[in-house]
């Protein structure tokens, strides 16, 4: 989940929403969607809302439902329809709301109308081959998406900063896995090691979402830092 060179990686952030105390997730086998309450307090009127979107960023399907989790429990939720009318390879946003209308989790997937075939009369006790695997090709496809930043101090302690970045989706399409770099120096080299709240992000469009980082004060001596922001069909931007 980290690099040799202390480089936070998408798998990293991929499992704090996965380790989440309260979270929710597709299940592949009968595409329904179960709410997990981690915790050791039953956790009563929940909402989820599902949505699906086509590679374009086109709203395809949403459904909202109320959800009781017991304690240290596990609900089944709304079931997902198999989309009709969608492109190949497809979105799924989900939320989690708290009773008043918190946000508490969110989960974000990218899968295909073409299945994983897995070959379970070849299982071994470890692995279970496959025959053919989903079609993620369109990904290859997704139009250039533009994401505006910024960056604010939060505050300033004797031995680290804090930042407070914003970032907006302000195209059509979606910004797929948007990465976050603070840089500092002539080289515009990138301050590790960093402490992101969350990175990587698949932003909706006229998405806006907000997230903390910290570096060391030493890391960076009198350099002023600055944000770069790109992605997998994110074009390049810098904001101070």
């Amino acid at each position: 989940m980290y690099s040799y060179d202390l480089r936070p990686a998408g798998g990293y952030f991929s499992t704090k929403i996965a380790l989440e105390p309260g979270s929710r997730a597709i299940s592949y086998d009968d595409r329904t969607v179960a709410v997990v309450n981690g915790t050791q307090t039953p956790q009563n009127a929940l909402k989820i809302a599902v949505k699906l979107y086509d590679i374009t960023g086109a709203e395809k399907f949403s459904r909202e439902a109320n959800v009781d989790v017991a304690a240290d429990g596990v609900a089944i939720s709304v079931a997902i329809p198999e989309p009709a009318d969608i492109s190949s390879t497809y979105f799924l946003n989900l939320q989690l709301f708290s009773a008043t209308g918190k946000l508490l989790s969110r989960n974000f997937y990218w899968l295909s109308t073409k299945p994983d075939e897995l070959d379970y009369a070849k299982t071994e006790w470890y692995y279970t081959p496959q025959t053919s695997f989903a079609d993620l090709s369109a990904l290859q496809d997704l139009p250039k998406a533009t994401v505006r930043a910024t960056l604010d101090p939060a505050k300033a302690g004797v031995q680290d900063f804090a930042f407070r970045v914003a970032v907006e989706n302000v195209g059509k399409g979606i910004a797929f896995l948007t990465r976050l770099r603070l840089v500092a120096g002539k080289g515009q080299t990138e301050v590790l090691p960093v402490y992101w709240e969350d990175n990587y992000l698949s932003l909706l469009p006229g998405e806006k979402r907000e997230v903390n980082v910290s570096i060391r004060r030493s890391d960076i001596g009198d350099a002023q830092p600055a944000l770069l922001v790109d992605g997998f069909n994110v074009l390049a931007t810098r904001a101070k």
